[in-house]
Parts: structure tokens; C-alpha cells; sequence
């Protein structure tokens, strides 16, 4: 491997050059962005170099960036290195600062030790003694792994410097051998498709004209992650390495020519830094000599030579950075909307038991409003937005009263049973005892009780799975899970046990002998004998005009008998289907009490009119100090948590605050000042022009 290390002189003027004055406002608002550390929680346009290994790519870097890298070793081919360009104009030289970035899958210890390593360089030469050190750190070291998936991050901040970040990725490697581990393959292998599959990173897809490039797997990375070549622009370097005229050279012109592997943003050809060239002008003579007296003249000016390149990245910068915009700002918007629930659930930070007790009443304050609303129908709060299958709970009034309404249509639906009554006459013949009503009634109504106590219990199981996902949305999963096991839960359960004992009072009222004044039930009554006479009369008239096919004024006689009720001479029939009428009329007198008053007196006081007293401040001041704890205790991983998000808030805040210009107007930079000057003065300096940003 011929990897190049960072060191060396930095050169602001090739970065300068790279950004064109009349694009400058434009990225200096995304690099504003990057200083703010949104890069963190949102991906930004970026710089990824990327080949097999020893193809030229941090020679690329080298010129593109103005960071010289020489070839003594190859450790910056065994993690990634972003190099992040930062303006300070109260600095006279530029400084470097460097740490490290543990990857996510380091454990806790490690990545504590990795944090920890923080360098503050006054001169570019200590560079390679930092990064050997950064190496160790990672366990890179002779009995270590070969690569790493920490990553070292090189600040370096200077006047005159545009913001800017470019990413060194380890060298693709073909296959594992004794050096190289099939664990480093994959390593390596992932690394790069991760920062591939960015979709704001420009893929500099860098091939050696050493060897054949179908045999570069960097090509296919890069096609598998930017399909159509929208992002990537490939790079051939060590063109002088090609045998003048030769198969392989016409081959690799093709190449370039964008003939034979399709980008979308084209080829591009770069000679080298030769060992013994040491600075910046004897390098860009060679390649432009180079460049002039071999096949490569017939490549377009604009497609080669490290001076064309720059400017073509400025143009690729610049087209994505304006297509990504919109969307970058409604993803900033998005995770600052994120990061503030996620924020609001935790709530503040608590030590004391006062602050623990504090923090339960808040978040007792937030159920009580939000469960007084779902009992009263009041669904304004987008808590109620929500109309999945899922959550139909949610709107808990609507569903108790969809509840009712099937109870009410489940039970008008019963079927009203044949039964055999024995010994039902009174004292006279052709009457019953009045005793036998409730005899009757009882065992018709008797698949009540089973049908009140289900509807019941699905009103109460409605009410607590809405109690748990306000909680949820009110705050974190494990303090609605202590809030639930250490006061609601048997809160709930006394409810239920509660609307049993009153359910169970009130249905006793129907084994009891039958009372009611209600006119209904002579109305009932009177209305079943009319029904049953009226179909017997009915019948009658039809099989006598069958039976005479026509009548006349003699047959009205005929006629009155087949109308007025026939004498029943059976007296215990008489007494039997009065004991039917009444007790079938008093079912439904009582039938209607039942679907009116086990939801109001039963269901409505033990569940829906509780309900929101479960957190009221009565219940959280009488709360014992295990209750508090268990409720509003804070582990230290959960203090890091909120402090991470407080952290990524502040940043996103900042971030929204410099994308609010650009969601109303587009930016034109004042020519009137050095295009030097620092973001925050352009900034200052932007002319508000008032049409839409496109």
C-alpha cells in the first residue's frame, strides 16, 4: 500500500479556489450549518474520497484540499479520517486540533478512552507522530487490529479558510490475507458503503491506471449506492504510469471519455505528486506538462488537471447543495420536532425528592387535562389525531359511546324465550298470580347480568389502555410503566371492582319482585292484545270471504263475528297469556331501564368521572417516597440522555435560525467586501431578494 499521511503546509488558496465567489454565500450557509454540528444528527454535502487500495486517493485529497500528504506509511488507510476546514480569522497560522470518533459499537469503556484523546497542534509537522498516536488509541497497534471503525477527525482552523469538510476513507481491499483479515475486509467494506450511502456525499470514486479498472471494486460500490451517477464523479490517477499508445492506455481514455462506465457528473484525470516534487506549483507544472505532450490532450481541459477539478467541484457543490436544501431544512425541522418531544417526555432534570415530586405533579397535570378532555369528547389536542384501529381508545368518550350503542342494540336483539309456566292461575278462575310476573321476568332477563358485566369490563378496559397511551405520549415508556405498576394500575383495578359492586347492587333490583308506575306498561300490554286480536281477526275475514267469495248486507253479522275477539273457554290459557303480556311488557319497561342507567349510574361514576382524578394532586401529595422515586427517579444513563438532546436541540436550533432566511428568500453576497471575509459577515451582508428559492 502507498497511502499518503496528512502533513505538511496547508494551502487556503487551492480550498478558495475551489468555492467560487459567486457560489460562496450559498455554501457558506451549509458550512455554517456544519460548524453548528448538525452534520452529527443531519447529513450534509461533503467531499467522500474513495478507491481501492494504493489508487491515488489521498494524492487526490492532497491536491483538492491543499493538505499535502507524503508517502512515508499508511496508516490513514486503516480508519477514516475527516478532515474539517475551519474559518478563524482572530488565528494568524493555521492550528490543528484532533480526536477521535468511537463507533458506535464500542462499549462503554472504550469509548470513554477514545474520547479522551485530544490533541491541539501548533505546527502540521507533528501531524503523522498524532495520527500514529490516534492509532494506538484505536488498538491499531502491532498486536491490534489492522483497521478501525473509530474515526479520526482533523480540525483545521485558520484565516481566510472556507468550511469545509473531506472525508479519507481506508483503501477497498480485494481479499483477506495474512496481514488482512476476513473481519477487516468487512470492516473496511462497511465503513465505505456507510459514507456511500449518504445521500448528500459526492462520491469521488478514484481508479489507478495501474491496474485493469473492471477489476476496482470501488466502482461497483459506488454504482450500488448511486444508482443513476447522480453523485459521483470518477477519478483516474497515475495516467503516466500507461504505456503510451497502448491497449490499456486507449482503454482508460474511453474511460475518461465517459464511454464505458456511465456517471452522471462524468470522469476525471489527475496525475499524481511525484516523491520528489514538494510543493504546489512544481506539481501543477508537471501534470500540466504532462498533460500537453501525451494522449491525454485529447481529453477536454475541463475534464483534466487538478485546477479544472477544483473548479468542477465547486459547480457539483454548488448544484447540491441547492438541490438538497428544501429537504435538508424540513429534516432539521422534522428532528428539532423529534428532539423536543423526546425532550418534553423526559422533563427536567431532578435530583431532590422535591424536584422528583415536582416533576409527577407536571406530568400528573398533563394527564388530568388530557384525560378530562377524552371523558368530556373534547379532541382538539393532536393526542386525538390519531384514528388507526389502534387507538381508537384514545377519543374514550366516542368509544364508550359506541360501546353503549352496541350494548343497547345487543340487548334489544335478545331473544325473549318460550317458557312453561305452571300453577300461574290466581284465586279466580281466568286470572294469574301477580307473584308469577317476577317468576317469569327473572328467567327471561337472565342473560342480562352476563351481558351488562361484559360491556362493563370493555368500558374499563377501553379507559385503561386510554390512560396508558397518554402516559406514552405524555412521558417515557419506563416512567408510564412506574406510574402504571405504582398507583394507577391498582387505582384501576379499585375502579373495577367498584363499577362490579355497583353493577352487581343495581341488577339485584331485577330479582326482585317487579315495580314499576310506569304507563308503559299497560300501553305494552294493551298493545300486545290489540297485535294478537288484529291477526286472528284477519285471519277470520280472509277464510270467510274465501269461503263465501262475496258478501252482502245480510252476511254483516258474518262479518261482526269475525271481527270481535272469540270467548277463550280455556280459563288457564286466559290466565296464561295475560301472565305473557304482562311479564314480556314489564321485560321491556325494565329492558330500557337497563340500557339508560348501567352506563350513567354504573359505568359513569366508577370509571369516566374517576378517571382523571388518578394523578390529581390530592393522590400525588399523599404519595409515599418509594412511590416518588419509583416515578420520578432518574438513572445517570437517563441524565446523559437528556443532556445529549439538549446538546443536539441547541444545535438544531441553530441551525433552523440560519435556514429561516432561506425557506422565503433567495441569498445574493454583496460584491462590495473581500469574498474572504468570514460567514458571519456575509451573512450580515446578504441582499434579500424576494423570490421564492428554486
Amino acid at each position: 500500500m502507498s497511502e499518503q499521511y496528512l502533513a505538511g503546509a496547508f494551502d487556503a488558496t487551492a480550498i478558495r479556489s475551489l468555492q467560487a465567489v459567486k457560489h460562496l454565500g450559498l455554501l457558506n450557509v451549509v458550512d455554517d450549518l456544519r460548524a453548528q454540528g448538525l452534520n452529527e444528527h443531519v447529513d450534509l454535502p461533503q467531499l467522500i474520497v474513495c478507491g481501492d487500495q494504493s489508487s491515488g486517493k489521498s494524492s487526490v485529497l492532497a491536491a483538492v484540499s491543499g493538505v499535502s500528504f507524503p508517502k512515508k506509511d499508511n496508516l490513514c488507510t486503516r480508519f477514516a479520517t475527516e478532515v474539517v476546514l475551519r474559518r478563524d480569522d482572530a488565528l494568524e497560522v493555521a492550528q490543528v486540533s484532533a480526536r477521535i470518533t468511537p463507533s458506535s459499537t464500542r462499549p462503554l469503556s472504550d469509548r470513554q478512552a477514545l474520547e479522551a484523546f485530544v490533541r491541539e497542534l501548533s505546527s502540521m509537522e507533528n501531524l503523522p507522530e498524532t495520527i500514529a498516536d490516534a492509532a494506538m488509541v484505536m488498538g491499531l497497534g502491532a498486536a491490534g487490529s489492522a483497521f478501525s471503525a473509530d474515526i479520526l477527525r482533523l480540525e483545521v482552523r485558520g484565516p481566510q479558510m472556507p468550511q469545509l469538510t473531506i472525508v479519507d476513507l481506508p483503501g477497498l481491499i480485494h481479499s483477506e490475507n495474512k496481514f488482512q483479515t476476513a473481519e477487516d475486509v468487512a470492516l473496511v467494506n462497511a465503513l465505505v458503503e456507510g459514507y456511500m450511502s449518504q445521500e448528500r456525499s459526492i462520491i469521488l470514486a478514484v481508479v489507478s491506471a495501474k491496474n485493469d479498472y473492471a477489476n476496482q471494486i470501488v466502482l461497483a460500490k459506488a454504482r450500488s449506492a448511486d444508482a443513476t451517477g447522480r453523485r459521483t464523479l470518477g477519478i483516474i490517477t497515475k495516467p503516466d504510469a500507461l504505456h503510451p499508445k497502448s491497449t490499456s492506455e486507449r482503454s482508460f481514455l474511453s474511460l475518461a471519455r465517459n464511454q464505458d462506465i456511465e456517471f452522471a457528473l462524468g470522469w476525471h484525470v489527475v496525475r499524481n505528486q511525484d516523491t520528489n516534487v514538494t510543493t504546489e506549483m512544481d506539481r501543477d507544472n508537471v501534470e500540466a506538462h504532462f498533460f500537453s505532450t501525451s494522449q491525454w490532450r485529447e481529453i477536454a481541459e475541463k475534464d483534466r488537471g487538478i485546477h479544472s477539478l477544483r473548479d468542477k467541484l465547486s459547480q457539483i457543490l454548488f448544484r447540491q447543495i441547492r438541490r438538497e436544501l428544501p429537504e435538508l431544512i424540513r429534516e432539521i425541522l422534522l428532528a428539532k420536532e423529534d428532539t423536543a418531544n423526546l425532550l418534553g417526555r423526559m422533563g427536567r432534570s431532578r435530583a431532590t425528592l422535591s424536584e422528583k415530586r415536582t416533576f409527577v405533579m407536571e406530568v400528573g397535570q398533563a394527564f388530568r387535562d388530557l384525560c378530562r378532555a377524552a371523558c368530556e369528547g373534547l379532541y382538539e389536542d393532536a393526542f386525538f389525531d390519531d384514528l388507526s384501529s389502534d387507538n381508537q381508545s384514545r377519543r374514550l368518550r366516542a368509544a364508550v359511546e359506541n360501546g353503549n350503542l352496541a350494548f343497547a342494540k345487543r340487548m334489544l336483539n335478545l331473544p325473549v324465550t318460550s317458557v312453561i309456566v305452571h300453577d300461574s292461575q290466581g284465586k279466580l278462575p281466568g286470572t294469574f298470580n301477580p307473584i308469577m310476573i317476577g317468576q317469569l321476568f327473572r328467567e327471561l332477563s337472565r342473560p342480562w347480568f352476563k351481558y351488562t358485566r361484559e360491556h362493563a369490563n370493555e368500558v374499563w378496559l377501553s379507559a385503561r389502555a386510554a390512560v396508558v397511551a397518554m402516559l406514552e405520549t405524555i412521558t417515557e415508556d419506563y416512567i408510564c410503566d412506574a406510574c402504571m405498576k405504582a398507583v394507577i394500575d391498582p387505582e384501576l383495578e379499585s375502579m373495577q371492582q367498584a363499577m362490579e359492586t355497583r353493577l352487581t347492587e343495581y341488577m339485584q333490583e331485577f330479582r326482585r319482585q317487579p315495580i314499576t308506575y310506569n304507563h308503559y306498561l299497560t300501553e305494552t300490554v294493551q298493545a300486545a292484545r290489540y297485535g294478537r286480536e288484529h291477526h286472528e281477526a284477519i285471519q277470520r275475514c280472509r277464510e270467510l270471504l274465501k269461503s263465501r267469495g262475496t258478501l252482502t248486507l245480510q252476511d254483516v253479522g258474518l262479518i261482526v263475528d269475525a271481527v270481535v275477539p272469540r270467548r277463550e273457554p280455556d280459563m288457564e290459557n286466559i290466565a296464561a297469556r295475560s301472565l305473557a303480556d304482562y311479564a314480556e311488557a314489564y321485560y321491556r319497561v325494565a329492558l330500557k331501564r337497563v340500557i339508560d342507567e348501567v352506563p350513567a349510574h354504573v359505568i359513569e361514576p366508577t370509571i369516566l368521572t374517576a378517571l382523571p382524578t388518578l394523578l390529581d394532586a390530592p393522590t400525588i401529595l399523599a404519595m409515599s417516597t418509594q412511590q416518588i422515586e419509583a416515578i420520578g427517579g432518574e438513572s445517570p444513563t437517563r441524565t446523559a440522555i437528556r443532556r445529549t438532546l439538549q446538546a443536539k436541540l441547541e444545535v438544531l436550533d441553530r441551525s433552523n435560525l440560519i435556514c429561516n432566511v432561506l425557506t422565503l428568500v433567495r441569498l445574493t453576497v454583496l460584491p462590495t467586501r473581500d469574498t474572504t471575509e468570514s460567514p458571519s459577515y456575509l451573512l450580515r451582508t446578504l441582499r434579500l431578494v424576494l423570490i421564492p428559492l428554486r
